[in-house]
């Protein structure tokens, strides 16, 4: 950070997905990031923002968000940050899997299914699946293939001919499924604004005491910067993972005494090559019998069978709805650079951040409610949520949940001891303590698997139960 970085607050939103709704939400009610007369974004003056990943999918906002963010990114290039998410770099795919040669020319029975993205439906089993709909072997329908099938964005077609239903004046029946699909493979050209978004993100960034990546950290991956030419997503041939374990995976570990603002800016520098030999090479081509493609590390970084974990883009502190220890080994990684806190987002915590506290070592907030309210439309409801870190290493924390309730409140600096501080706190009942509301009431939950439990409870009884 710059002198004059070290003075401003820092606004955190993550995992937007595409749903421009709950994107207005947040500006509305963000105390940095707010919309000028002519609609465009401008920060506060003492303000910075950062973007958490995966801008694009599930709603009919993906042109509009980005060229919101792009071009507040090209208005305060020093205080505006863009982070890769998983739900960006797969984009990558398009160009050489819905080209002419893959479509055409290609046998459609050799075309594997992609079970390393969880797929095991191949595009001729899908097109025999759908025959009563019209599909046939084209790029339109392989489009809806990879969208439904190995991309969990079953609805982002129609997403996106609302989206240009509504840039054009038009009705969404006026939009031909030509249009859709040329609109995304454009995206994923030069000056696309998919590859726009992803030439102006990072991988990561430290902003006073705090790392942010999309995903999470874990010891596998720290120092470890993978090779932007060598590293592979999926072998064209069987769609199954190249590596098969963390030391498969090529690259090279930074020397022991480097720091973690080193590793980032490595890892910054890997995605930029990686976009630019996409950008110079995005189709496939086989080489000593191998099939490979340009920018195929960036797309395999954001997959965790590709990574076997060993990334920041898809790894997370939740499994399974169980929280991960920090490991001793992690917190001193992270405490030798003087950085005590990790904001992520990536998986979803329900309708507030989740804040894991250990004072005095790590606190990590996660940030990604795009399953907040499961019984809306949008799986978001009323809930919008905003993490603002401040100058002094505090953390502000704010929003509305699914309920209406609305939340406030202040995180102190983590190595701050005894404070009182709940929030963060786990319960001998396995509830961790989540939110404070503006009556200062408490909200706790326990997660199981996709299942949620969640209660309020005042502070003086909470105590009882630590």
């Amino acid at each position: 950070m710059n002198e004059e970085q070290r003075h401003m607050r820092v606004s955190y939103i993550s995992d937007v997905e595409g749903n421009i709704s709950y994107f207005k939400k947040y500006v509305e009610r963000s105390k940095i990031v707010s919309f000028d007369k002519d609609g465009n974004l401008k920060l506060s003056e003492n303000g910075i923002f950062v973007f958490g990943g995966d801008i694009f999918d599930k709603g009919p906002g993906d042109i509009r968000i980005a060229r919101l963010v792009i071009n507040l990114k090209r208005k305060y290039p020093d205080r505006c940050y863009l982070l890769i998410g998983n739900r960006d770099a797969n984009k990558l795919r398009f160009t050489s899997e819905l080209s002419d040669d893959d479509v055409e020319n290609r046998p459609l029975d050799e075309v594997p299914p992609i079970p390393c993205v969880g797929n095991k439906l191949k595009p001729l089993h899908f097109i025999k699946e759908n025959a009563h709909k019209g599909y046939e072997n084209d790029k339109i329908t392989r489009l809806k293939w990879m969208l439904k099938e190995t991309l969990g964005s079953p609805d982002t077609f129609e997403f996106r001919r609302e989206e240009l239903a509504i840039l054009s004046g038009r009705n969404d029946d006026e939009i031909s499924d030509e249009e859709v699909i040329a609109s995304f493979l454009e995206s994923v050209q030069e000056g696309g604004f998919v590859v726009e978004y992803l030439k102006l993100a990072q991988i990561g960034v430290i902003l006073h005491d705090t790392l942010f990546v999309h995903g999470g950290v874990n010891v596998e991956s720290c120092g470890f910067v993978p090779d932007y030419k060598k590293f592979r997503y999926f072998d064209r041939a069987t769609g199954d993972v190249v590596v098969k374990s963390v030391d498969d995976i090529p690259g090279f570990l930074l020397p022991e005494n480097h720091t973690v603002e080193d590793w980032i800016n490595h890892l910054n520098a890997f995605a930029d090559d990686a976009l630019n030999h996409y950008l110079q090479s995005p189709f496939w081509q086989e080489k000593d019998g191998i099939w490979i493609r340009g920018g195929e590390a960036l797309m395999a970084y954001q997959s965790t069978p590709a990574t076997q974990g060993r990334g920041v883009i898809v790894p997370t502190f939740v499994d399974g709805g169980k929280v991960s220890k920090f490991s001793e080994k992690l917190v001193q990684y992270l405490q030798q650079s003087r950085l005590s806190r990790v904001i992520v987002g990536h998986k979803p915590v329900a309708d507030s951040p989740l804040v894991i506290r250990d004072d005095g070592a790590l606190e990590v907030i996660m940030a990604d409610t795009s399953y907040s309210d499961p019984s809306s439309a949008d799986n978001r409801g009323d809930a919008v949520a905003e993490v603002i870190v401040e100058p002094d290493g505090s953390a502000l924390v704010h929003g509305v949940l699914s309920d209406g309730k609305e939340y406030n409140f202040i995180l102190p600096a983590v190595h701050e001891m005894n404070t009182g501080n709940l929030i963060g706190k786990k319960t001998k009942d396995d509830f961790w303590i989540k939110a404070k509301l503006e009556d200062q009431t408490l909200l706790l939950v326990k997660t199981e698997g996709r299942k949620v439990t969640r209660k309020y409870i005042s502070p003086h009884e909470v105590k009882a139960h630590l």
